[in-house]
């Protein structure tokens, strides 16, 4: 009798057992099919504006890289969108970010820059005849922007002030969509222009112009990032995975654009991403240096806040400090 129920008790146990542990497999994979099911659904959206230096978003979308981290990503296309809104509101959830979101960054906008992009991608171009061949000829001359405060009209305006000029009295600014500046200045509407690429480099490679300054090849500006991986600061704060994911769709892109700059320069054309030529684009990509590192992100976005704040485009009542901690954040 004991014998028979040890034996009985046992088959108990075991088939106790088999449907315990059954059960949590079960459990275990509807949980994984969830969040697999939550990883597929979120959709990553993606702003861009149309310039050679976005050209990180283009690679990435174009090689699939979103599907290879189990990702979606749609492209957003800006144009003349209020970046600020469609940040808040959810219509994008990051952008490469340029200096000329940085005063919105200080004035409020809620975007967190997390990496680096790269290097150069803002010039500045004036007629090839022309007496203008550096900041120092710009005295009294009437300069092409894309933005009043933009990110040339800043940098421009820190090498006026190493030649003794000041930029908000002796040099007049006048806006123009970054297409049109090479039309005004060969009407004579403006002396000279600086915007982002690769329209400053159209007229140059056209024989109409030549460069006269360049955050691509002049110290210091070259030493410093130009472009900032943009996350919105909401989706830092509650979506931190969803931070890296998009963190990483740009490092791939980037990487991309340093080891195959000709074929993503053919695509952004073809696609029609962005304007000029493949040839164009891929010199432009090629003069960038591309890298991935947010600690160096980190340093560079302090100088921009210096700089910025130095030539009044930021607020002089900014606490450079407040801003830097609420604009940057290395993700861990």
């Amino acid at each position: 009798m004991n014998r028979k129920w040890i034996t009985f008790l046992l088959t108990i146990l075991i088939t106790a057992a088999l449907v315990t542990t059954g059960c949590g497999s079960d459990k275990k994979t509807a949980t994984e099919q969830d969040n697999s099911k939550t990883k597929t659904e979120r959709i990553y959206r993606i702003g861009y504006w149309g310039g050679t230096c976005e050209a990180p978003i283009f690679a990435a979308y174009e090689n699939k890289v979103a599907e290879k981290l189990g990702i979606k990503v749609e492209l957003v296309l800006m144009a003349s969108k209020n970046t600020a809104e469609m940040l808040s509101t959810g219509k994008v959830d990051a952008v490469l970010s340029s200096p000329g979101s940085f005063k919105g960054i200080e004035q409020g906008m809620d975007l967190v820059l997390i990496n680096t992009a790269h290097t150069g991608c803002i010039q500045a171009s004036a007629p090839i005849n022309s007496p203008i061949n550096s900041a120092a000829d710009l005295k009294g001359k009437r300069v092409g922007v894309d933005a009043m405060g933009g990110p040339f009209m800043a940098y421009i305006s820190n090498e006026l002030k190493q030649h003794g000029i000041d930029p908000k009295t002796e040099v007049e600014w006048k806006v123009y969509p970054p297409p049109q500046l090479q039309t005004a200045m060969d009407k004579g509407e403006i002396d000279c222009f600086g915007t982002w690429d690769p329209f400053p480099q159209i007229p140059v490679n056209e024989g109409k112009a030549k460069i006269i300054w360049s955050n691509t090849t002049m110290s210091p500006y070259k030493d410093y990032t130009c472009c900032f991986v943009g996350v919105t600061g909401k989706v830092v704060r509650e979506e931190p995975e969803a931070a890296k994911n998009i963190q990483a769709f740009f490092q791939a892109g980037g990487e991309l654009c340093k080891t195959q700059p000709d074929e993503v320069a053919r695509m952004m054309v073809e696609k029609k991403y962005t304007g000029g030529t493949p040839a164009l684009n891929v010199q432009l990509i090629k003069a960038y240096q591309w890298f991935s590192d947010p600690a160096r992100g980190l340093k560079d976005w302090n100088w921009h806040v210096k700089v910025f704040k130095d030539v009044g485009i930021f607020d002089a009542s900014t606490n450079p400090e407040e801003l830097i901690k609420k604009s940057y954040k290395i993700l861990q």
